[in-house]
């Protein structure tokens, strides 16, 4: 199992409901209100342009950017 199949499964038995890849493919469900972005390094550039995309496709309520 890799290292980030490993961190995924740590998350679901934490009681995530679900596990993306950062990608401006990925959007949520009108259902999904939270989201916590975990992003190494600064938010900047690619990155900062994914997440407005997520964000701007989804409909959270509650969103949570996280620097690790």
């Amino acid at each position: 199992m890799s290292s980030q199949q490993q961190f995924s499964f740590r998350l679901e038995d934490a009681g995530v409901s679900s596990v993306r890849e950062f990608s401006s493919f990925e959007s949520c469900d009108d259902k999904t209100k939270k989201a916590v972005f975990l992003i190494s390094g600064p938010v900047a550039g690619l990155k900062r342009d994914i997440l407005r995309e997520i964000i701007t496709n989804s409909k959270f309520e509650y969103c949570q950017v996280n620097k690790f």
